[in-house]
């Protein structure tokens, strides 16, 4: 990972890239800049910065004592990268920790008072391969952590069902993904959005438990006081469950990995996961069966 690597396609540098596909993040494209203390997420990506300049990914993980040793360590400098902050073809124009001096980023890194924070705007990826599925597996990933190596498995599930595959991502605004996907804009941070059919507001997370499906004929009204207007769903299958996104490639490659010795053992040793793997087993192998693969693709029930 280099800081001087920046992609003129999607408009990141290679620090922000390896940062959206290790986290989940989604990307910044609107920003500015605010009095401290910095947020968590700006203190994080200070850091991916601080690692990728200084060629020390040890900057990543450790904690504010060892980070005072670090920038003991490097130096302390002042000097800030020059740039054009109008051309938005330009890292400059993109990235703001870019702009930071290694002292500033140092200070946002620790969370310092005296630090500026980062106010973004995110846009998020939608792709044809469910995204939703990804978190899903991140979540297995942490749940067997202790049995095996939480880094390899999360970076390849994540490969596997194409999360870094930039063919298969699409940039949209937070209104416009809701507008795109019904379930991404209920589940993007629970916050109302417009639906796919432009009404007026999907319920929230907390409030879809009280959404009646059956019941589209007539308006509801989330707690909120915000009216859900009635509206088909044609595709209600796609949106809930994210399985029967996968094409036959991706899917076969899904269960190869799963069928892994060591996920396979990490599964054993986690009894407490059982209940919940195998309805997971349910999904998948039945998408096996709806596209008539072969049966010796399906994995094991605990």
């Amino acid at each position: 990972m280099h800081a001087w690597d920046y992609d003129p396609d999607l408009l990141m540098s290679e620090v922000q890239i390896a940062h959206m596909i290790s986290t989940g993040d989604a990307p910044i494209y609107r920003f500015s800049f605010e009095s401290g203390p910095p947020s968590t997420r700006t203190a994080e990506q200070a850091r991916w910065e601080l690692a990728a300049r200084l060629e020390d990914e040890r900057i990543l993980t450790v904690d504010n004592a060892e980070l005072q040793r670090l920038w003991d360590h490097h130096g302390r400098s002042t000097t800030r990268p020059r740039g054009d902050p109008a051309d938005l073809r330009s890292r400059y124009g993109r990235d703001p920790y870019y702009r930071l001096s290694r002292d500033e980023l140092f200070e946002t890194a620790m969370r310092l008072p005296s630090a500026r924070n980062v106010a973004i705007r995110v846009y998020e990826w939608e792709h044809a391969r469910p995204q939703r599925f990804i978190r899903e597996m991140q979540h297995w990933v942490r749940t067997l952590r202790k049995k095996l190596d939480e880094d390899f498995w999360s970076s390849r599930l994540s490969m596997l069902t194409e999360a870094c595959e930039p063919g298969n991502l699409q940039l949209l605004s937070p209104r416009d993904h809701a507008l795109t996907d019904l379930y991404a804009g209920r589940m993007m941070g629970g916050n109302s959005r417009l639906d796919r059919w432009g009404n007026r507001v999907v319920p929230t997370v907390a409030e879809e438990a009280a959404y009646d499906h059956a019941a589209r004929a007539q308006d509801f009204i989330v707690p909120s006081g915000a009216t859900m207007e009635p509206f088909p769903l044609t595709d209600i299958a796609r949106v809930t469950e994210p399985v029967i996104a996968f094409d036959q490639r991706t899917l076969a490659e899904l269960m190869a990995a799963l069928h892994d010795d060591e996920w396979q053992a990490a599964l054993a040793s986690t009894p407490e996961a059982a209940a919940a793997w195998n309805r997971l087993t349910q999904r998948l192998n039945s998408q096996v069966d709806g596209y008539g693969m072969p049966t010796a693709l399906h994995l094991p029930q605990l």
